[in-house]
């Protein structure tokens, strides 16, 4: 190499020719302001009456009782005919017969009953809310006391006889264990609520004063911020969001030194 000279020449011709190998690639800044649901939840402010009336009023915060219920069922199915309604019923009318004279419900289930996971418990059907079973079924239990069983009722499964063998009353959380939770919720919809007022105001005065963010800052109380230098592949941070670097690059912005319109970078959250 030392025997070796290159004139200013050849190093300008080299340079001209490969001018791309010599080149960085374009870059830009943006300022940029950012309109988030959660953010301006975090400064929303609910009052004690609110809380209370959205606890009274949201079913969540109420344990529905149970019932626990065993029944006979004597099946008749989809299509029999009438001899065959005619033997279910009168089968079911015996046990009721039986069950009157002092026979035992747990044994009957268990030697009778065609639903056969809770016969093997004689019967037994467990704890259940409101709104488990069909509505014929449903009003009967409903109808009951501890310890009482029901006259046949006919459902689509068939002919049922119905026992409420033990009762569990319903309950209310306490408001103070809901309060956290009921205020995060009140904040995050207030949040949302504004969030999309402040959309339309962002995107009205972006467009009518293209050529600065300084209004919509100044009347929406949003922070302009700056972002680091980024090419058309992006960069860290906002830039590291695709649809910002389109918007950055686009000639409006670019050459005419407007405001993009409005950019989703997530749910509730745009620039």
């Amino acid at each position: 190499l030392a025997g070796i000279t290159v004139s200013a020449a050849d190093i300008e011709a080299t340079y001209q020719k490969n001018a791309e190998s010599f080149s960085t690639p374009e870059r830009v800044k943006v300022s940029y302001v950012t309109l988030s649901a959660e953010t301006l939840a975090k400064s929303v402010t609910v009052t004690e009456a609110e809380l209370r009336q959205a606890y009274e009023s949201d079913s969540r915060y109420v344990k529905q009782g149970e019932r626990r219920a065993s029944h006979i069922l004597i099946p008749v199915a989809a299509g029999a005919s009438a001899d065959e309604a005619a033997r279910a019923k009168a089968k079911i009318e015996a046990l009721q017969a039986q069950l009157t004279k002092g026979a035992d419900f747990t044994k009957l289930a268990k030697e009778n009953s065609a639903d056969t996971v809770s016969a093997a418990k004689g019967g037994d059907l467990g704890f259940a809310a409101a709104g488990t079973y069909v509505p014929e079924f449903e009003k009967t239990l409903g109808a009951l006391k501890i310890g009482e069983t029901s006259a046949p009722v006919k459902t689509s499964f068939g002919y049922h006889l119905i026992r409420l063998t033990a009762q569990k009353q319903g309950a209310r959380v306490a408001f103070d264990k809901a309060r956290k939770e009921i205020e995060k919720q009140l904040k995050a919809r207030k949040g949302e609520e504004r969030y999309f007022e402040m959309v339309e105001k962002l995107n009205t005065l972006a467009y009518e004063q293209s050529d600065s963010l300084a209004p919509a800052s100044r009347e929406l109380g949003l922070e302009i911020r700056q972002s680091d230098w980024f090419t058309r592949q992006g960069g860290t941070g906002i830039a590291a969001e695709r649809k910002v670097v389109n918007a950055a690059f686009e000639p409006e912005v670019l050459r005419e030194g407007r405001n993009s319109t409005t950019i989703e970078i997530a749910p509730n959250t745009l620039v």
